[in-house]
């Protein structure tokens, strides 16, 4: 019996650490989901307008699921695209009392901002929930600073 486990025990430990060469990004590779393969290009198809922003950021990345879209979204905040302009601007953050979602020409103290890009941010854990780093800094977060400097129009 213990030759018939110490023989599975190493034949478990050869399989596991015979890993890959890293060719195959779905295997044995590092690659951050959050990052995006073509990270070194400039292909950021988001404009800094509530509308590119809506679809291409909120929709994708807030309003999902049971987070920021449906009907009883988190923290009252509703990102969907029924909802979300006036629930962004000049509102009071329900977590975090006194702070602004979004301060018109103001990213730096607009929360939503902090949000997506402080780890961690003043309240709360970086967004979207369970990432570690910020998400696309060079397009999508880039845009949403964009917008907010730019005034933060219903566009």
């Amino acid at each position: 019996m213990h030759t018939w486990v110490r023989f599975l025990g190493f034949a478990l430990l050869v399989a596991c650490s015979a890993g890959t060469d890293g060719s195959d990004p779905d295997i044995g590779s590092d690659t951050d989901l959050a990052t995006p393969l073509d990270e070194g290009q400039n292909n950021c198809e988001v404009e800094p307008t509530f509308t590119s922003l809506q679809t291409s950021y909120f929709k994708t990345s807030c309003a999902f699921g049971s987070c920021h879209g449906g009907d009883n979204p988190e923290a009252g905040l509703d990102l969907s695209e029924n909802g979300s302009y006036g629930d962004l601007i000049n509102v009071e953050a329900v977590l975090a009392p006194g702070r602004i979602l979004v301060i018109p020409n103001d990213p730096d103290n607009s929360y939503l901002y902090e949000k997506v890009t402080a780890n961690p941010p003043a309240v709360g854990a970086l967004m979207p929930i369970g990432t570690a780093e910020p998400v696309d800094p060079e397009c999508r977060i880039k845009m949403l600073r964009q917008w907010i400097e730019d005034g933060a129009q219903d566009n």
